[in-house]
């Protein structure tokens, strides 16, 4: 009867703990598909934009004949841009009363854009800002969650050993070897605090995965929910940083290419980074135009290099498009994001490795160490 009871008290934690692993795969998935989501419908709202432009149709107009047509793709928060459109709001006005409709970026150029009238010329560039956005990390994802997927394992594997193994075998010390211990009875005793803290190392690293493999997107959209959980998350991910830089020269160029005056350019392009660090460095350099400084001179505050300044003051002396000078210093940073990204991560999946098997080698040498231990006492007997 007592084995009848086992088998069915295993069985019955087999079936919970795989319950539980298969809904928290799904939940990941669910959780790691939805900022792709959310980017997938802030593109089809820009193409919509795009598509208003080259039939000449106001875009308050198209954007209640799109909301008209039940469009799902585009998610609930269009539907009450469109509602606050049919009252009569123009779209920069209608726009931050919806401010979870688009990535902070993409808002910040769509309502300028609106505002002064160079929408037309910023739609290529919005387009082009959320395709960076959505591409794909250069991080191996089936790598990272391998890892992921053996620690979980590793966490449901030792509970049931602690709580279905463990006590025959503190039994059998107890009955056996009464006076003494072994590094066994100490993972027994301390066996919640064990499970306790590999559920939190279990947990930092899908945080951190979180971020590593969704790259930009996870970011955005953490930034549009949880604006301080990203800004605190960039200083642990420097690639995202650099992303953040570039964001913040490409349109600061193409504002000046536009000819918009240079304190509402760097305004409007601290807000299109979304980094409030930089905030504080526009500000300095807004003060130095107040006095009378050049904008060029000015730059200084923001630290972005000695290349950038170079480059922005041989387009500024030599009449060519500032966007155009900045191309290659855009690349440069690109490819730094990259090689940052890749390290970072080859060196946390390097970590997390040795871990999980320091936690494999521990339970494993805890085992042996008790059976040689008890082999030797009954060879002196």
């Amino acid at each position: 009867m007592n084995l009848i009871m086992e088998i069915v008290f295993g069985y019955g934690v087999f079936v919970v703990l795989s319950g539980a692993f298969i809904g928290a795969v799904l939940l990941t998935y669910h959780v790691g598909a939805r900022p792709y989501r959310w980017l997938s419908q802030s593109r089809y709202f820009i193409n919509a934009l795009d598509m208003a432009d080259r039939r000449r149709i106001p875009y308050e107009q198209a954007l209640i004949k799109l909301a008209d047509y039940g469009e799902r793709n585009l998610g609930l928060h269009f539907h009450v841009l469109a509602e606050w459109l049919r009252s009569g709001l123009k779209l920069h006005e209608a726009l931050p009363l919806a401010p979870k409709l688009l990535p902070q970026p993409i808002q910040t150029l769509v309502v300028f854009g609106s505002e002064k009238g160079l929408l037309t010329k910023l739609i290529p560039f919005a387009q082009r800002s959320l395709q960076e956005l959505t591409d794909r990390s250069a991080n191996k994802r089936n790598e990272i969650f391998g890892l992921l997927t053996i620690s979980v394992a590793l966490f449901g594997v030792i509970g049931m050993l602690s709580y279905l193994v463990l006590p025959k075998f503190e039994a059998i010390v107890a009955d056996m070897l009464p006076h003494h211990t072994v590094l066994l009875n100490h993972l027994y005793a301390h066996r919640n605090w064990f499970l306790f803290g590999h559920a939190f190392v279990i947990t930092l690293m899908a945080v951190g995965f979180f971020f590593m493999i969704g790259g930009s997107a996870n970011h955005a959209y953490t930034a549009n929910r949880l604006p301080r959980l990203s800004d605190l998350a960039s200083r642990f991910f420097p690639w995202q940083r650099i992303r953040q830089e570039q964001r913040f020269g490409r349109m600061l160029a193409t504002l000046l290419d536009e000819k918009v005056p240079e304190d509402v350019a760097l305004k409007v392009a601290v807000a299109f980074a979304a980094s409030p660090r930089f905030q504080k460095r526009v500000d300095a350099c807004l003060a130095d135009l107040r006095a009378g400084k050049g904008l060029i001179e000015s730059l200084r505050h923001v630290g972005l290099g000695g290349d950038f300044k170079f480059r922005m003051r041989a387009a500024h002396e030599s009449g060519r498009p500032f966007a155009e000078a900045l191309n290659d210093w855009f690349d440069a940073l690109h490819v730094r994001a990259q090689k940052h990204e890749r390290a970072v991560t080859e060196a946390g999946s390097t970590c997390f490795t040795i871990y999980n098997a320091a936690i494999v080698g521990l339970v494993t040498y805890a085992f042996f160490d008790f059976e040689v231990f008890l082999i030797n006492r009954l060879s002196a007997w």
